[in-house]
């Protein structure tokens, strides 16, 4: 490929790609300007090999998976110069903005139960559903193979089911005082 091929190729790249990088780096516990230095070094790494980069919808889960390896460099740095990993912080450690009392329940509920799941399926599910790749794209990031990544995707979602169905809906929780409804209450609640 010519330079300028590449020049334009790497801009489209980036036009079309930062965000998703930046909302994956920060939904893992990044501050915005940590973020913004791995987005800065995820595409250095895109400038240096754009010609190895797949073509088509698999772009963004090779960005991804290079933000990834970034990341992980950030931590062990982290870990390296602190001698502290307590003072990292958690991978799911967001705060879920919500406005709605219900809808910051509910986020709170599904968080909660994504917590509860192994690290290997948090990440899994968070690739899928939160950065919105498909499981091939999410098994590429991974490292995995395609099929190892369905069956990986199909057996995470069915703990997280499992974890969300021991969690209270919000809709059985008396908002003013946090604690369940009796069961009567919240079928008339719907009324």
């Amino acid at each position: 490929m010519s330079v300028m091929c590449n020049q334009t190729r790497f801009t489209a790249l980036y036009e079309d790609h930062w965000r998703a990088v930046y909302a994956y780096l920060v939904r893992r516990g990044l501050g915005p300007e940590d973020a913004a230095d791995l987005v800065s070094a995820t595409f250095l790494t895109a400038w240096t090999k754009v010609s190895e980069i797949p073509v088509g919808s698999f772009e963004s889960a090779w960005l991804i998976a290079t933000a990834r390896n970034h990341l992980a460099n950030f931590h062990r740095k982290s870990i390296t110069v602190s001698r502290n990993a307590s003072l990292l912080p958690e991978p799911m450690g967001v705060t879920c903005p919500s406005e709605v009392v219900v809808g910051f329940f509910e986020e709170r509920r599904i968080w909660n139960a994504i917590s509860g799941l192994p690290e290997a399926d948090r990440e899994l599910i968070t690739l899928v559903v939160w950065d919105d790749l498909t499981p091939a794209q999410a098994s590429l990031v991974l490292g995995i193979s395609r099929s190892a990544g369905r069956v990986r995707l199909y057996r995470a979602r069915k703990r997280l089911a499992e974890l969300l169905a021991k969690e209270p809906s919000p809709k059985s929780i008396d908002l003013t005082t946090r604690k369940p409804l009796a069961s009567a209450e919240v079928g008339s609640s719907h009324e």
